[in-house]
């Protein structure tokens, strides 16, 4: 989540390939996410 820019951390840095991306927005940084339960579509099933 702080990688990605959905939250932001209190304290320190965070690296990524010796870029620092504290101060890049997020649609900047090319990481995505994906979300590991289905909370958003609950209505779904497999």
């Amino acid at each position: 989540m702080l990688a990605a820019g959905f939250e932001f951390p209190t304290g320190g840095k965070i690296w990524l390939d010796g870029k620092l991306l504290n101060k890049v927005p997020p649609h900047k940084r090319d990481i995505g996410m994906v979300f590991q339960n289905y909370a958003l579509f609950p209505y779904f099933s497999v």
